[in-house]
């Protein structure tokens, strides 16, 4: 039984992974933007048929248009991205706070989605769990919670 040498190659992508030879190429944000998207409007629509909700009952859900949630599902469509999906969010979530509650609370969490970097907005996300919104009941459990409450 004899041993076969190892033969070295000059092909700099031997051991790699796809995800380096995104990165070499300059591909790889777009590349994962692309998947992120298609995920989304993949679970979006199951979520959908599970609900038995129409795209026009699911908008109106969202509290967008029915051709925003088109160009959402739609995965080819590079115009919708996630940003703007987490922008809805956030501002909808304001939706749970009591009305006394909702110019403090936004002003509170601007500073997390107006960042200039994902290690900025991470940086604004502790000292919001660290004050005094983090410290008191979530809005829509308990009416009048906010800071200065028990």
């Amino acid at each position: 039984m004899s041993i076969k040498p190892v033969r070295k190659t000059s092909n700099p992508h031997l051991g790699s992974d796809f995800d380096d030879f995104l990165r070499e190429e300059g591909l790889y944000d777009e590349a994962q933007a692309v998947a992120v998207k298609r995920v989304l409007a993949f679970e979006l629509e199951r979520g959908m048929v599970k609900a038995q909700l129409t795209k026009t009952a699911m908008a109106k859900r969202m509290g967008t248009t029915r051709a925003q949630l088109d160009r959402l599902l739609n995965p080819d469509n590079p115009a919708t991205t996630l940003q703007t999906c987490i922008v809805h969010l956030i501002r909808n979530s304001l939706d749970y706070a009591s009305w006394k509650d909702r110019k403090p609370l936004a002003a509170a969490i601007k500073p997390i989605y107006t960042a200039a970097s994902a290690e900025a907005a991470l940086a604004e996300l502790d000292a919001f769990e660290r004050g005094p919104w983090a410290r008191s009941s979530p809005p829509s459990r308990r009416r009048g919670a906010g800071p200065g409450t028990a």
